[in-house]
């Protein structure tokens, strides 16, 4: 499959049908990039109808960039013609995402390091304090 672009969720490596973007652990850009294939629509088409750059969305979908704002995830939605309830999936996400944004991360921090960080914040509502211990543990025992 010649894509053109930078496949953030190894979508060579699968079928297209034995991808679900009903998976709850699908991020906004990997549902984002799921949707857009599922219709075949090219960076640039989705770009043109939604009245935003190709570049754009393939920094949403390759997690280059936070989320969009709501009115931006409407736009989308409405460009790729979305269900009601996919629509709402790809919002809820957005809104999850950008939940953590407040958190910043230096830019000398290593990707792999700020986007562990990032998804710590995203989740930091739902920790405990006994996952927080757990996590320290782990990290501590880790760099022994």
């Amino acid at each position: 499959m010649a894509l053109g672009y930078r496949d953030p969720i190894g979508l060579r490596d699968h079928e297209e049908e034995n991808l679900d973007p009903q998976n709850p652990a699908c991020s906004f850009g990997e549902l984002l990039f799921l949707l857009r294939s599922k219709q075949r629509l090219s960076l640039r088409a989705l770009g043109e109808r939604a009245g935003v750059t190709a570049s754009l969305i393939s920094e949403f979908e390759n997690a280059r960039r936070p989320p969009p704002a709501k009115p931006a995830v409407t736009q989308l939605a409405q460009a790729l013609e979305l269900s009601p309830h996919d629509t709402q999936r790809l919002t809820e996400l957005a809104l999850q995402e950008r939940s953590g944004m407040g958190l910043r991360v230096a830019r000398s921090t290593p990707r792999h390091v700020a986007d562990l960080l990032r998804d710590i914040a995203c989740i930091g509502q739902q920790l405990s304090p006994a996952h927080v211990r757990s996590i320290r543990q782990s990290l501590e025992v880790a760099m022994k």
